[in-house]
């Protein structure tokens, strides 16, 4: 039966052919890989020498369209909210450049699909530990704060999903954030302290 489904390997990376559109998918797999060898179109892409949540160069996204996370496609926001737009991005050991350079972490940030993200971690990794607990405080029935959850294992990297709460114009707003990150990865603001630490002491509560 002919099908527009097809799966290939490159780089340890799964390009799924959906609707007849290349995606890729995002996931621990693709830690330690060389970034030249999955970012599409370098003209797409944005770069921060050093994100505040990790303390690592990110390289990101903001066409989400062309990446999953599991069988999750990403929808693309371009209507910015209070809080953003939908975007995936790659945290690098090193600032990019043209040399060598391996993914440490991923990011992926969304606005529409964060309980779907989040049943899909708890069905991989399952229930996870808490970091910060579901925001109580309401106006007028508005929840203001975060929540961030983290999945520890033996694996070399750790999973924390957050979701930061605001409202707009009386509207509630829900911003979910998954990261996968290297536990060797390197705060490179504080002697010492990994990326993991880092981001830990941002979220927990």
């Amino acid at each position: 039966m002919k099908s527009c489904m097809l799966n290939a390997k490159i780089f340890v990376l799964t390009v799924i052919l959906s609707s007849c559109q290349s995606r890729m998918e995002v996931s621990e797999t693709i830690l330690n890989k060389e970034v030249s060898g999955l970012i599409k179109d370098k003209k797409e892409f944005f770069s921060e020498q050093i994100h505040p949540s990790t303390g690592l160069p990110l390289l990101y996204t903001y066409d989400v369209q062309n990446y999953t996370l599991g069988s999750i496609d990403f929808d693309n926001n371009s209507k910015q909210t209070a809080l953003g737009i939908n975007s995936v991005g790659f945290y690098l050991y090193k600032a990019y450049n043209k040399d060598e350079n391996k993914i440490a972490g991923i990011r992926i940030e969304v606005h529409e699909q964060g309980e779907e993200l989040f049943s899909y971690l708890k069905e991989k990794y399952g229930e996870p530990g808490e970091l910060a607990p579901e925001p109580e405080t309401r106006y007028e029935g508005i929840v203001h704060g975060i929540s961030a959850y983290i999945w520890k294992s033996d694996a070399p990297y750790t999973v924390i999903l957050s979701k930061s709460y605001a409202t707009k114009d009386k509207e509630q707003l829900i911003t979910t954030t998954v990261y996968i990150l290297n536990n060797d990865a390197v705060d490179s603001t504080a002697d010492g302290r990994t990326s993991v630490e880092r981001l830990i002491q941002s979220l927990k509560q």
